[in-house]
């Protein structure tokens, strides 16, 4: 098998060169998201692809921090009844591979680093609590969650359907369950019939949430009375599926940034040409019989309804040109009057078999005349950022597919 990194560098090329079409018609600012996503995932490569980064992550008093020590064996994590306890990041490192990490931990600012023996491949992080009384715990998870491979969702026996879990955070991140292990902690409080009702049901919420994959586990890390239980099955769940954790993430970041900039120049199919084929033909006709306001409107609207259809500087392009294509008709036809006169000589002697230019041939004439000169403005006004719009969808279609094909041959 190709390492990791050697194609996900492939296309995380291919992801800069559809980033470079899309900038020359997407609004300014509107690609940002998608391209800071690109570069994290690039900073990804800064580390070893066979080792990767989990966060526990959960409310005030879940347990994340007495799951941290039992899941690394240590007694690092703080743990205690004050609100909140966790009021920073704290990040286990395997104690011989430190330095390998070390670059891209960076990246999570201050937070404290310990080391452990076993597992040794994961990093280990205890975040804070999702629902802290202090704003600024809030948002550094909201920070820091794009950057880990996996993700524990730790909930308790009492809070798992709070409705703040729910739709403050997991139905948001539902696109990208194959990240997410979830645990119900403490079940120790209550009876093992009682305790398996509350998995049954926190799976039924997240599948509600629209969650495909409902790994729920169930944990005493800290009871009162005995051993941790449920300890090893997660553990063992969590080294054998990390790996995979981190391709559906990537693939998932780099399917949400198609998504954005998709969105920033818009998604609907045009058949510009066909239409503008068809179209130009019978405004031409209009404006070489005289019903120059009936083509310029019909020029307007067809360029309005494209301007709905696209978005960026393909929406400006074609807004700008429909409210400038009237007058632009009527200039062309005042062209074309001037260029293929009829005089009335050659009225009659046309009508009669004689040389000279029937009135319909002249209209005829006109109407190639202006039907060539619309071309030409359409060329200038809208064209351009059109042909630029469908290199850029042509080029995120050709990401999307590797991206699936990636995925695929990763999962093999």
């Amino acid at each position: 098998m190709v390492p990791m990194y050697d194609d996900l560098s492939t296309i995380l090329d291919q992801a800069d060169g559809a980033l470079a079409s899309a900038l020359k018609v997407a609004p300014p600012g509107r690609l940002d998201s998608a391209a800071a996503t690109v570069r994290r995932l690039r900073n990804r490569i800064d580390y070893p692809q066979d080792l990767a980064i989990a966060a526990l992550v959960g409310g005030t008093g879940s347990g994340k921090s007495s799951l941290f020590n039992a899941l690394l064996d240590t007694d690092e994590a703080e743990v205690g009844g004050v609100r909140p306890t966790t009021s920073s990041p704290m990040l286990s490192i395997p104690a011989a591979r430190r330095s390998e990490v070390s670059r891209y931990l960076s990246r999570f600012g201050p937070a404290r680093r310990v080391t452990h023996e076993n597992p040794p491949n994961l990093v280990l992080i205890d975040m804070p609590d999702t629902d802290s009384v202090e704003m600024s715990h809030r948002l550094t998870v909201d920070s820091l969650l794009p950057m880990v491979d996996a993700i524990v969702w730790v909930v308790d026996i009492e809070k798992y359907r709070d409705d703040a879990l729910h739709s403050g955070f997991l139905r948001d991140m539902a696109s990208e369950s194959g990240r997410f292990l979830f645990v119900v902690n403490q079940v120790d409080r209550v009876a093992p019939e009682q305790a398996a009702t509350i998995v049954a049901d926190f799976e039924l919420a997240l599948q509600e949430d629209g969650f495909e994959q409902t790994r729920v586990f169930a944990t005493s890390a800290h009871p009162a009375i005995g051993p941790p239980t449920g300890i090893e099955e997660l553990r063992t769940e969590l080294e054998e599926t990390v790996d995979q954790s981190i391709v559906t993430k990537i693939a998932a970041d780099l399917g949400s940034a198609v998504s954005e900039i998709i969105a920033a120049i818009g998604d609907s199919g045009i058949h510009f040409d066909d239409g503008w084929q068809s179209l130009r033909g019978e405004v031409a006709s209009l404006a070489a019989s005289g019903e120059i306001i009936a083509a310029g409107r019909q020029a307007a609207s067809f360029l309005s309804t494209l301007a709905a259809q696209v978005s960026g500087k393909a929406r400006e392009d074609c807004g700008v040109a429909a409210a400038d294509v009237g007058r632009k008709v009527r200039e062309i036809a005042k062209e074309a009057e001037a260029t293929h006169p009829v005089d009335g000589a050659g009225e009659r002697s046309g009508w009669f078999g004689a040389k000279g230019p029937s009135p319909g041939s002249v209209i005829d004439d006109r109407a190639e005349y202006i039907a060539g000169r619309l071309d030409e403005y359409v060329d200038e006004a809208v064209r351009p950022s059109l042909r630029a719009r469908a290199e850029a969808l042509s080029a995120l279609a050709a990401l999307a597919v590797s991206i699936t094909s990636w995925r695929i041959e990763r999962a093999r």
